[in-house]
């Protein structure tokens, strides 16, 4: 196996395990630990389980800007994961060095595997990534409410934000009045499936506005999260503006900071 190879899929691997310890997943059974090794690396402690790709050749660490995200939300949690940087060894003849540095990386494997088996989230939630609500979605409730649908707060105006996409209760009344539907806030609050159908009609009807408005050159998903953090009127304002229109929540985000973490 060259080297770069084997480079991308153990550090694409990695990913994957720590994204899968992240949501709570158990019995694991991928393994970082590589059947070959780099030629040219002779060891006796190199293991013989089987290292299966994870993204296209040449790709290095599709998922690296999910596991980041992830385990910045998950805070405490994520904080007691790291995983091993795989040596990149080039494409030369091989060295006393890489060989060093081969033999370093699978101790560290070791160690990081045997910190997955022990691996315990604090709070059983919906993963960082889910298929259903797309990457738009998966990102914004993880900055929401780093993935808590029991998540609600009360802001100092007396209104409530409730749910992992962290929803008003003007914004749950547009969705009642375009539907017909009637729920309560703590029937919201405790329905995740709910939850997702209600993102999903917000979304198309951002999307729905932003296709009547002269936004070339925007992100899609930048002024989606515009509109989420600032509502319809705002998302207009800011196109209309050229991002002039940019005053901040609560919490001190403005929506050009919105629209810049998401584009």
């Amino acid at each position: 196996m060259s080297y770069k190879p084997f480079y991308v899929k153990t550090t694409n691997l990695a990913d994957e395990l720590v994204l899968a310890a992240l949501e709570g997943e158990t019995g694991l059974t991928k393994s970082l630990r590589p059947v070959g090794r780099p030629e040219g690396l002779m060891s006796s402690r190199a293991p013989g389980r089987s290292l299966r790709p994870m993204a296209r050749p040449g790709s290095i660490s599709e998922t690296a800007s999910m596991v980041t995200e992830a385990i910045r939300g998950a805070g405490d949690k994520g904080s007691r994961l790291r995983r091993p940087d795989a040596p990149d060894l080039g494409d030369g003849e091989p060295t006393a060095d890489m060989i060093a540095k081969y033999l370093a990386y699978i101790d560290d494997v070791g160690e990081f595997e045997e910190q997955l088996k022990e691996y315990k989230p604090k709070q059983r939630t919906e993963g960082a990534y889910s298929e259903d609500l797309g990457r738009f979605g998966s990102r914004l409730r993880m900055s929401e409410s780093s993935n808590n649908y029991q998540e609600q707060i009360q802001l100092k105006d007396g209104r409530y934000m409730t749910g992992a996409f962290q929803f008003s209760d003007g914004r749950l009344n547009d969705y009642k009045k375009a539907t017909g539907e009637t729920f309560s806030r703590e029937d919201f609050k405790n329905d995740n499936a709910l939850q997702n159908k209600v993102f999903k009609w917000h979304i198309q009807d951002i999307d729905n506005l932003i296709d009547r408005l002269d936004a070339e050159g925007y992100s899609r998903d930048g002024l989606r999260a515009v509109a989420h953090l600032g509502g319809m009127t705002g998302m207009r304002k800011f196109v209309q503006t050229r991002g002039g229109y940019n005053p901040e929540d609560a919490f001190g985000t403005s929506l050009m900071d919105y629209y810049n973490k998401f584009k």
